[in-house]
């Protein structure tokens, strides 16, 4: 019911303790419950956390991380994968290059238009590595070049469709035939 000081802690049960400092690390198996704060150089959980503060100098290795709080972090990075992608008919006949690099948090899909672009079709389907819990609120996209920068304002693509499994880029208008586009884009649930 004390406080726990350590330079290191593993534990293949639930720890449940005020407070929890340690110099070196923490690894947890089942969960790790604190009314306190929680300062460790590096923290392994793989059941819950539940705490009042949590504070580290290294890592976090968590499935989920839920709080009613801010998070404040220098850098997000993804780690879930590469997003696979499929052309739609607003593509037009024999589009090419088709490449995704990044995660499903945000990353970027470069490709070349076909021939007789659709209208009010679906360019390019985007299909998450991992599927969210609920289908993600925005997804932001930015032009990679000046081709995708310079189109007309009826064809520029808009994200529709937004699912837990991906996302759809649509126009309105016909793209252009033959064209190098790409987006940089950035998933927030």
């Amino acid at each position: 019911t004390g406080t726990i000081f350590t330079s290191g802690l593993t534990s293949t049960g639930l720890i449940y303790a005020p407070s929890l400092t340690t110099s070196s690390g923490v690894t947890v198996g089942a969960g790790l419950t604190t009314t306190g704060t929680i300062s460790t150089a590096a923290l392994v959980v793989s059941g819950g956390i539940n705490t009042g503060s949590l504070t580290t100098t290294g890592n976090i290795t968590a499935f989920t991380i839920s709080t009613s709080g801010d998070i404040n972090v220098s850098h997000i990075a993804g780690n879930s994968g590469i997003p696979t992608s499929a052309f739609g008919a607003g593509a037009g006949a024999g589009p090419s290059a088709n490449s995704v690099t990044g995660t499903d948090v945000g990353g970027t899909f470069i490709f070349t238009t076909g021939t007789t672009t659709t209208a009010d079709a679906t360019i390019i389907t985007i299909t998450f590595a991992r599927p969210y819990s609920i289908a993600p609120r925005a997804i932001i996209i930015t032009p990679v070049n000046k081709a995708t920068a310079t189109l007309a304002v009826a064809s520029h693509p808009f994200v529709s469709g937004i699912t837990t499994t991906g996302f759809n880029l649509t126009s309105s208008a016909a793209i252009g035939d033959a064209l190098a586009l790409g987006y940089y884009f950035i998933v927030i649930q």
